[in-house]
């Protein structure tokens, strides 16, 4: 997957409209250098390598050599802030399914309902194997006093490529 073109940034910390998003912050000029677009997928490489699409940096950060994660992309890329990161564009594919399971908390299994509740509210969400992704719940349908709840994905079908969660994906949610 980061056989493409790469380039090498340096890790900060998100706009604090980015968190639990999966958002990638990049300048024009690295946008230009993978050749990406607004809502593109990157692949993000520390020790581990993550999804995220691409949004733009504000004007003031250009030219840093610098990539904004949120905390949940750092984790799943495996890196921490001032560290360097590899970053290339990938192509990502419907998920035919999705496995998730609770990720950090004991967050309750769902039923049918609330996991088409989900699948609505992660749509066009990317990730990989392994991937932790955080699901932005309303205040009414809060679980264990979060908005946040965290779950790693654990299967994906595909399961060789980065995919997105689309209308049509089948969510699982299980121990």
């Amino acid at each position: 997957m980061m056989d493409l073109k790469t380039i090498r940034l340096k890790v900060v910390d998100a706009n604090s409209v980015d968190p639990f998003k999966s958002r990638v912050r990049l300048d024009r000029e690295n946008m230009n250098n993978l050749d990406l677009k607004l809502n593109d997928y990157v692949a993000v490489k520390g020790t581990k390598v993550a999804i995220g699409r691409v949004y733009e940096m504000r004007e003031e950060d250009t030219g840093s050599g610098e990539i904004r994660l949120d905390t949940i992309m750092r984790e799943n890329c495996g890196s921490k802030i001032n560290e360097l990161v590899d970053v290339c564009k990938v192509e990502v594919v419907p998920a035919k399914t999705v496995k998730l399971t609770p990720a950090g908390r004991n967050y309750p299994l769902l039923n049918k309902e609330l996991v088409e509740f989900f699948r609505r509210l992660l749509y066009e969400t990317p990730m990989i194997t392994g991937n932790v992704i955080s699901i932005n719940l309303p205040g009414d349908f809060r679980i264990g006093g979060t908005s946040t709840p965290l779950y790693r994905s654990i299967e994906t079908e595909p399961d060789d490529v980065p995919v997105y969660i689309s209308k049509d994906s089948e969510i699982f949610i299980v121990d």
